[in-house]
């Protein structure tokens, strides 16, 4: 066996990483996934108004507890797992390729199991009901097989095989919707609705199963070396991304405990809105983190061209989904939840800011993770949860659910600032331009103004956003690249021009 504890050999000879065409693939890849995203979220559409309507206030917090207390482990049994996962396939060989999916399910397996038990242990001590304990075990089963799905798609995102990926994604989300609807329909009880993930997560992980079939190793193996190096590499990792995910999870728990029913069933909706939302950024970075992270050992110019691509696109999308979010709140809680849930409106507003800022959050705290900036990553997410723990605790017994959508607000923005001063501390190199900023502020300030006119709030939304793609557009703030990439006509994100 190779020793592990070196950095892996690089496969000799060409890979789909170094070609010229890889930046294409990538910025195709990421715009797959979006388009998949939000395919996605219209089959949410579908269930989630069903399920807030058919539970009601009290039950839906209960049901977003559940799941955030599921989500949590399923952070922790991640524990940085697939970052690392993603890297190692990209720089191995063959034979290390297949010893490391090998581990890394066996790895994931052994986490989750733990995970779930710990997570139905947590809610025994804390007291809740019988129906929220029975159902973190049965999400605890269902997060077995969903991480299983997830370790066995890792080679499809190092391949840049974004498109399969994605169609996995879907089958997961209209399975889901369909469980959803059929208990809906059925009349169900809450603690029915807890079933769902574990035949959909069986369905999924059998199509993943055939279609890496053949050129990934799919049975779990111990390996004490491999192991060894696995969990060297993760820990750092773990502590990162498991306290970076953590934010909006642990304002729900907290909330759950110190708050009413009411208030925790408003900010759950909020939350879930919310939730959808922050996704994307993660989209938008790992569809190039095989690349990026490729070149933070190779090609420190071609890491800093990807990362400013990566800067510009981040704080468009950033400013706009937060224009939506202040300008389309009403509705979007009236579609997703109904009038009872109308409280619900200024929060999300409030956390719509904060969306903004998970964008620079992503990026930066991906990019400091690429460039092995480990111990930066740690401390910034140690402070940034501590401050999201202290202003919740201060700030939900005053204002509720708003007081926890500012608490988040507040983390959120000075985790990025954090993150981003390490990053250019530590590697100035990656300075980005901020060329791209006026122009987006003059965009920004052009759709509010046509968002604030007396207009319905959906066609308020549809006309800013209107305007601000055509002052971007005006204003040349869209990188030509992107276009020329989603042509196929060049390699744009992680190729930088010539000199």
């Amino acid at each position: 066996m190779t020793d592990t504890s070196q950095q892996p050999e690089r496969p000799e000879g060409a890979h789909v990483l170094d070609s010229a065409g890889t930046g294409g693939k990538v910025i195709r890849g990421g715009a797959i996934r979006s388009v998949g995203y939000v395919l996605g979220l219209g089959l949410g559409l579908v269930s989630a108004p069903l399920l807030t309507r058919h539970l009601g206030v009290d039950d839906f917090g209960r049901f977003v507890t559940v799941g955030s207390l599921i989500l949590i482990v399923a952070i922790v049994a991640d524990a940085g797992l697939t970052t690392v996962g993603v890297r190692e396939y990209a720089v191995r060989d063959a034979e290390g390729q297949r010893r490391l999916m090998r581990n890394l399910i066996a790895v994931r397996l052994v986490v989750a199991v733990v995970g779930g038990a710990g997570a139905v242990l947590f809610t025994v001590v804390a007291g809740y009901a019988g129906v929220l304990v029975a159902g973190t075990a049965l999400g605890g089963v269902g997060l077995i097989f969903m991480m299983a799905q997830h370790t066995y798609v890792i080679p499809l995102t190092a391949d840049l095989r974004l498109g399969l990926a994605t169609l996995l994604d879907l089958l997961r989300q209209a399975l889901t919707v369909v469980g959803v609807v059929v208990l809906v329909v059925a009349g169900a009880e809450l603690l029915a609705f807890f079933l769902i993930p574990i035949p959909v997560g069986i369905v999924v992980l059998t199509a993943t199963a055939l279609a890496i079939r053949g050129n990934v190793a799919l049975k779990p193996r111990l390996e004490r070396e491999e192991w060894a190096y696995l969990l060297t590499e993760t820990l750092p990792a773990a502590a990162a991304s498991t306290l970076a995910s953590l934010f909006y999870r642990v304002a729900i728990v907290m909330m759950s405990l110190i708050a009413s029913a009411a208030q925790t069933g408003y900010f759950s909706a909020s939350f879930r809105v919310v939730e959808a939302f922050v996704a994307v950024p993660s989209l938008l970075v790992g569809s190039a983190y095989p690349v990026l992270s490729r070149a933070a050992d190779t090609d420190p110019r071609r890491l800093a061209h990807g990362f400013q691509r990566l800067f510009e696109v981040s704080v468009i999308l950033g400013a706009w989904i937060a224009l939506a979010m202040a300008l389309g709140a009403e509705p979007i809680i009236d579609v997703v939840a109904g009038e009872a849930f109308a409280p619900a409106i200024p929060v999300l507003q409030i956390q719509g800011l904060a969306l903004g800022a998970t964008f620079l959050v992503a990026l930066f705290g991906g990019t400091l993770w690429v460039v092995r900036a480990k111990r930066q990553l740690v401390i910034g997410n140690v402070a940034g949860v501590l401050c999201a723990i202290a202003l919740t605790g201060l700030l939900v017994p005053l204002s509720g659910a708003k007081g926890a959508a500012i608490a988040m607000t507040a983390a959120e923005s000075l985790l990025a600032v954090w993150l981003g001063v390490a990053l250019l501390r530590s590697h100035p190199g990656l300075r980005p331009s901020l060329r791209i900023v006026p122009r987006v502020a003059l965009a920004l300030a052009a759709a509010v103004a046509v968002g604030l006119a007396p207009l319905p709030d959906v066609v308020a939304v549809l006309l800013a956003s209107a305007v601000y793609l055509g002052v971007l557009l005006l204003l040349r703030a869209i990188p030509a690249e992107i276009w020329h990439a989603l042509r196929g006509r060049g390699a744009a994100l992680a190729e930088p021009p010539s000199r």
